[in-house]
């Protein structure tokens, strides 16, 4: 067989263990400004970000086997936070740009704390590498899936 055969998922693992870590670092980082810089959606997807990597982790525990080809539905669950993540820093990106005191939100306005731009200013680009490994993650189980899927196809058919 060529190679396809002999590919090993170990890099998806690693950038599941960094992309948890990332999460668990904007979470306390967005805690410092009680998440207000991304309309609360940092501290919101990072706690999605980190239950769906403990169930990944929890799924390969209890079935090694599975580890070897990616569900569908975790690949799903990774574009959908993909996508998640790339919201939250656009609108960090908004935010952050405008210069304003306070955020118009649905009527409601939201106080931008002035003092900690350091903090938005790293925020900011843990979100964007947040959404870079978690797309990866997404690319990377598509492609293994695709593979896997056609040495399947080639096992059944010799």
């Amino acid at each position: 067989m060529p190679s396809e055969c002999s590919f090993t998922p170990t890099t998806i693992h690693g950038l599941h263990v960094l992309s948890f870590f990332l999460s668990i670092l904007i979470l306390v980082v967005s805690i410092q400004d009680c998440g207000v810089l991304s309309l609360c959606l940092n501290p919101f997807f990072a706690i999605l970000t980190i239950a769906f990597h403990i169930t990944m982790l929890v799924v390969v525990y209890k079935n090694p086997e599975d580890a070897q080809m990616p569900s569908i539905w975790f690949t799903m669950a990774a574009y959908l936070l993909t996508l998640g993540w790339l919201g939250a820093y656009v609108s960090m990106a908004i935010v952050l740009s405008s210069r304003e005191t306070s955020v118009a939100l649905f009527d409601t306005h939201i106080m931008i704390p002035q003092n900690m731009r350091d903090y938005q200013k790293f925020q900011i680009l843990l979100d964007a590498a947040e959404c870079v490994v978690v797309g990866t993650i997404a690319v990377k189980s598509t492609v293994t899936r695709s593979q896997m899927c056609r040495v399947k196809e080639m096992n059944f058919f010799d």
